[in-house]
């Protein structure tokens, strides 16, 4: 027979586990503190860019506005997105405030001339005709004045919203330019100015007809208004490279390398002491129509004198 025999010192387990129990409580707490501590550190410094972007934003339109970047991309990403809003609605407002204030001087004017010559068609001429025809000539051409601005406001309006939609079809350039001229043979007999038409045969283009015929009327109406009394308003329309060219040429003063910048901006009047104003929306119009129409303007000077507005549509 074999016998084997250990022993050893056995340590009571029961402080061991309690040692062990508050230390683990111990740890566990601090492990939350710690947690807490880095979580509220945390949430403010993610927090802290939405927190300042929210107050710079109840600043919008009232105060110009900025979004400062943080070193934290999406943020910075947030911040470009909110600048690009601020930018673009400060020049909403200021559009806003210049259409007001072109509008009223647009409005006052003409009124006041239609008011002030109906008075005197009341208390004075009423009783000579040829002066009472004069005052009422200068009335009607007011209130046709009024009428033109409306319809310019109205179509811009409806074709920025896009609720005018372009009713496509074939479309005689050649024809619709001859009719629109006819519309302005009257200055021929009052004030001496010429019109020429050029045209090639079979100018046709798939456009909505009522657009079209606003271009050639809003450009040829434009070089009369530059035009000196008694001057020649030259209109040419030829095909080239697939496509048909509308030029319209006066003999005015021309106009400047800066105003060709901003000339189809609405409301943009580069001279307003011409013998007759506008209201900066015509050729804004015929801008509008040609990006509808997949179309281009450009605007150039010709020597000696005088501009060139040359249109390009596909066929």
């Amino acid at each position: 027979e074999m016998w084997f025999y250990a022993s050893s010192v056995v340590m009571p387990m029961d402080a061991t586990i309690s040692l062990l129990a508050s230390q683990l409580v111990l740890v566990t707490c601090l492990c939350i503190a710690v947690s807490i501590l880095l979580s509220y550190a945390l949430s403010k410094r993610f927090t802290r860019p939405i927190r300042e972007y929210a107050a710079t934003a109840r600043k919008l339109g009232k105060e110009k506005v900025e979004f400062r970047p943080t070193d934290l991309k999406e943020f910075d990403e947030l911040a470009k997105a909110l600048n690009y809003s601020a930018e673009e609605l400060e020049k909403t407002e200021k559009m806003r405030r210049d259409f007001l204030a072109n509008v009223s001087h647009d409005l006052r004017t003409p009124l006041t001339m239609v008011k002030a010559y109906a008075e005197m068609v009341r208390d004075i001429s009423w009783r000579d005709e040829k002066k009472r025809n004069e005052h009422c000539k200068v009335i009607i051409d007011e209130v046709d004045r009024l009428t033109l601005l409306v319809n310019d406001i109205l179509d811009l309006s409806k074709i920025q919203s896009g609720t005018r939609e372009p009713e496509k079809k074939r479309v005689d350039l050649s024809s619709l330019a001859g009719t629109v001229l006819e519309r302005f043979q009257i200055l021929t007999e009052q004030s001496g100015y010429k019109f020429d038409l050029s045209a090639d045969a079979d100018c046709f283009v798939t456009a909505d007809e009522r657009m079209v015929e606003q271009i050639v009327y809003n450009l040829i109406g434009n070089a009369v208004k530059f035009d000196p009394v008694g001057g020649i308003v030259m209109i040419r329309l030829f095909r080239e490279n697939g496509g048909i060219v509308f030029t319209v040429e006066d003999n005015g003063p021309g106009i400047s390398a800066e105003a060709q910048k901003h000339i189809f901006d609405k409301f943009y009047q580069e001279d307003s002491s011409h013998k007759e104003e506008g209201n900066g929306l015509g050729l804004a119009l015929v801008k509008r129509i040609l990006a509808i129409c997949h179309g281009e303007i450009s605007v150039e000077n010709v020597s000696p004198n005088g501009c060139r507005f040359t249109v390009r549509l596909s066929e």
